[in-house]
C-alpha cells in the first residue's frame, strides 16, 4: 500500500513507499531521535542536525523522503532563527548577496531533481545520499585552510550554487558551504553569521517552493511542530551535559557515524540498482 497524502499536482513526482501503521511509528519515534541526537550534537560543535537527522530517517525508510526533508528544513530554519539572533549586523553583505545569487536558482534545480528520483529511481537518490554523507564526513574532519582574499563573484556564486543543489537536494548544504566559508580571510563571528543567513534563505526558499507545489502537508507540519521542541532540549542539553572529550574525538566521532550511514546506504542503493 502507497502513501495517499501525495502532494496535490505532483503525484507523478511524490515518492511511493510501502509501509505498515506500525512500521510508520517506528519511523517517526527514529526521525525524533534524530532530531534530538542531532540538535544536541550541533549544539556542541556547530554543525550537523540536517545530515543526521535526514541519513539517520533513510535508514529507517519509513518516512517520504519529500516529507522528511520538508520537514527537515523548517526544523532547521527554526534553530537557525534562535542562532542568528544579535548577530545580523556581523553579516557579509557582498559575501551573502552572490552566494545567494547562485544559491537561488540551484535550489529549485536540486528540489526537482529529489523530486524526479524519489518518484522514478529511489535507489538513485539513495545513492547520491550516501556519497553526499561519505563526502560530507570527510569534509567535517578536516580544517579549511584559509585563503589570502576573499574569493572572487564568480567563485563566491559558484560556492553558494553547490550549497543550493545540496540544499534542493537533501535539505542540507552546510557541509559544503561551510567547507567554502571558512576558507574566507574574515573574522569567525561574521562567517558563522554570513553562513547563518545563507542557510535561512535556503531554508526559506526551499520551503516555499515545496508549499507552492502544495507539499506542506500535514505530515510535514506534524513532524515540524513535534520535533521543535526537540531541538531546544537537545541544544538545552548541549550546554549542560558535556562529553568528557574534546571537540576534535566529537567530530571524528560524527564524522565515523556519517561514514557508516553513507556506506549502509550506498550498499542498500547498489542492491536495488543491480
Amino acid at each position: 500500500m502507497g502513501y495517499d497524502n501525495h502532494f496535490d499536482g505532483l503525484n507523478d513526482f511524490s515518492p511511493r513507499n510501502d509501509y505498515t501503521p506500525s512500521m510508520e511509528l517506528y519511523a517517526w519515534i527514529i526521525f525524533f531521535l534524530a532530531v534530538f541526537i542531532g540538535s544536541y550534537i550541533q549544539s556542541l560543535i556547530g554543525f550537523g542536525m540536517g545530515l543526521i537527522i535526514v541519513g539517520v530517517s533513510s535508514i529507517s525508510g519509513g518516512i517520504d523522503f519529500s516529507v522528511l526533508t520538508a520537514a527537515v528544513s523548517l526544523i532547521t530554519l527554526f534553530n537557525i532563527v534562535v542562532s542568528i539572533k544579535g548577530h545580523i549586523a556581523e553579516i557579509h553583505k557582498k559575501m551573502l548577496f552572490f552566494m545567494v545569487l547562485g544559491q537561488l536558482p540551484c535550489i529549485a534545480i536540486g528540489l526537482l531533481l529529489a523530486n524526479h528520483l524519489s518518484a522514478r529511481a529511489v535507489a538513485s537518490l539513495e545513492l547520491l545520499l550516501a556519497i553526499f554523507l561519505l563526502i560530507s564526513g570527510s569534509i567535517m574532519v578536516y580544517k579549511p585552510q584559509p585563503i589570502a582574499t576573499l574569493s572572487s563573484v564568480p567563485h563566491l556564486i559558484m560556492g553558494g550554487a553547490g550549497g543550493g543543489i545540496t540544499g534542493g537536494l537533501f535539505a542540507a548544504s552546510g557541509p559544503v558551504v561551510g567547507w567554502f566559508g571558512y576558507r574566507q580571510p574574515l573574522e569567525l563571528n561574521v562567517i558563522r553569521a554570513t553562513l547563518l543567513s545563507f542557510f535561512s534563505i535556503a531554508c526559506i526558499s526551499r520551503t516555499v517552493l515545496v508549499g507552492v507545489t502544495g507539499g506542506l502537508t500535514e505530515q510535514v507540519w506534524s513532524l515540524a511542530a513535534v520535533s521543535i521542541p526537540l531541538t531546544l532540549i537537545g541544544a538545552w542539553m548541549g550546554t549542560i551535559l558535556k562529553p568528557k572529550i574534546s571537540d576534535s574525538e566529537l567530530k571524528r566521532l560524527v564524522f565515523a557515524l556519517l561514514i557508516l550511514m553513507g556506506i549502509y546506504i550506498a550498499v542498500r542503493a547498489i542492491a536495488k540498482l543491480v
